[in-house]
C-alpha cells in the first residue's frame, strides 16, 4: 500500500474517533459544531499589477514566481563567469571521502527525533515528525546506517533536498498583493534530523 494511502486512511480512521467521542453531555458537540460554523477570515484573490485577477492555480503560481525571483537576486559572485564555472564544477564533480568522520549513533538519532515538534508540517513524503516517533527500533537502525554513509561520502540524496514552499500572510499587509506574502520552505523529516546530526557532529 502506498504511503499516501496509508496516511489517508489513517487520518480518516482519526477523524472518525474523534467524531464519536463528540458528547452533548460534556459539550464537545456544542464546541465542534461552533468551530465549524465559526466564520472565516476571507482571503481575497491575487491581482496582477495592472489588478487583473489571477484567476487560476497557474496564474497564482506564476504571480508568486514571478515576485519572488524580483525578490530573491542572486549573489554578485555568482554574476562572475569563472566563479560561476567553478561552482558548478564543484557542484557536479563526485566528492572525495572525508576520513576520519566522527559517526552519528542510533542512540542520538533516537534523541533528536524524540526532541521533534509534532506541530510542525511535513515536506514532499508527508512524513510527519508524529510518525517518526512511532518508527520501530529496525527503521532507526537503517537510518543510522544511511546517516553515517552520507557524513563519510558527504552524498545527500537529492530527494531529501527538495522542499515544498508555502508562502504565509504578512499581518497589516494587503492580501492580493504577491509581496504581502513570506515564503517558508517545508523539507522531509529525514532531511531536517540528518542536518541535526551534521550540527551535533560538525565534519
Amino acid at each position: 500500500m502506498l504511503p499516501k494511502t496509508v496516511l489517508r486512511n489513517y487520518n480518516s480512521e482519526k477523524y472518525l474517533q474523534y467524531l464519536k467521542s463528540l458528547s452533548s453531555s460534556d459539550n464537545s458537540l456544542w464546541k465542534s459544531t461552533k468551530n465549524i460554523l465559526k466564520e472565516k477570515n476571507k482571503t481575497p484573490p491575487l491581482r496582477y499589477a495592472g489588478r487583473r485577477l489571477a484567476s487560476s492555480n497557474l496564474d497564482k503560481a506564476n504571480l508568486f514566481a514571478t515576485d519572488l525571483e524580483s525578490r530573491f537576486t542572486p549573489h554578485t559572485d555568482i554574476l562572475n563567469l569563472e566563479y560561476y564555472h567553478h561552482l558548478v564544477t564543484s557542484l557536479t564533480n563526485t566528492l572525495p571521502m572525508c576520513l576520519p568522520t566522527k559517526h552519528t549513533s542510533p542512540s542520538e538519532v533516537i534523541n533528536i527525533i524524540r526532541n521533534l515538534r509534532n506541530n510542525k508540517s511535513p515536506g514532499h513524503d508527508l512524513i510527519t515528525n508524529t510518525i517518526t516517533k512511532k518508527l520501530p527500533k529496525k527503521a532507526i537502525l537503517l537510518l543510522t546506517y544511511i546517516y553515517n554513509g552520507i557524513l563519510r561520502l558527504s552524498y545527500i540524496p537529492s530527494t531529501w533536498k527538495h522542499s515544498v514552499i508555502i508562502l504565509i500572510h504578512k499581518p497589516g499587509k494587503p492580501p492580493d498583493i504577491p509581496s504581502s506574502y513570506r515564503p517558508i520552505s517545508l523539507l522531509p523529516t529525514f532531511s531536517k534530523i540528518l542536518e541535526k546530526t551534521t550540527q551535533t557532529h560538525p565534519t
